[in-house]
């Protein structure tokens, strides 16, 4: 037990110093090198909150996340996320059609086909995983 204790203290320790090198990282290019906000920093906020986001929701034992109760909180959040993304990714087509309308009318071609994904992909994994079981 004390193996564990000390495996979660090391573990937010070290999320703690990755946190603060990036979050300098990224201070010195944008204040002290005067650059702009570029894909690269945006990723590697996400991906510092993700892990936090992570490490908060089920802590350092990974046996939570593998039990009834974390494979329920899984599904359940898979689905959620899903709908959500489905929405926002149409929020997101409606907003780009109707403010920045290209002469095609056709709107942002990426943002259509993502979309579409995002509205194709649950069904069609559905569909996979009853096959299995018929």
């Amino acid at each position: 037990m004390n193996l564990l204790k000390n495996r979660g203290v090391a573990l937010v320790v070290l999320h703690l110093i990755v946190t603060f090198y990036l979050a300098s990282y990224i201070y010195e290019e944008l204040v002290q090198n005067n650059s702009q906000l570029s894909v690269v920093h945006v990723m590697i906020a996400v991906m510092v909150f993700l892990g936090w986001i992570q490490l908060v929701t089920w802590g350092t034992d990974i046996k939570v996340q593998k039990d009834e109760l974390g494979k329920q909180i899984k599904y359940k959040s898979s689905k959620i996320s899903y709908d959500i993304m489905t929405v926002v990714l149409l929020a997101l087509y409606l907003i780009d059609l109707n403010y920045y309308q290209k002469d095609d009318g056709f709107g942002n071609v990426f943002l259509l086909i993502a979309l579409g994904i995002s509205v194709l992909l649950n069904p069609i994994i559905q569909f996979i995983l009853a096959l299995r079981y018929k």
